[in-house]
């Protein structure tokens, strides 16, 4: 009792394989791409993670910290 396949809906391996190529060549400029971005990123000076980006910016101290949150802490 199975169905017969509608004719409209079927592929033919011709058109597969020019979707197949068509993802393949995708595929490829997407790696490509993405080598080239990563390549991109390894020349980029790497930001300590405890770097500021202000200058003048200048770390709290913890009497500072505690002041600035007792302050908040009141304001709500």
């Amino acid at each position: 009792m199975s169905e017969q396949p509608n004719l409209e809906d079927c592929v033919t391996i011709v058109q597969f394989n020019e979707m197949r190529e068509s993802m393949e060549e995708r595929q490829d400029r997407f790696f490509n791409d993405l080598q080239a971005i990563m390549e991109h990123l390894r020349h980029i000076p790497h930001v300590p993670e405890n770097a500021s980006n202000h200058e003048d910016e200048v770390e709290e101290t913890e009497e500072e910290v505690d002041e600035r949150v007792a302050r908040e802490q009141q304001e709500h």
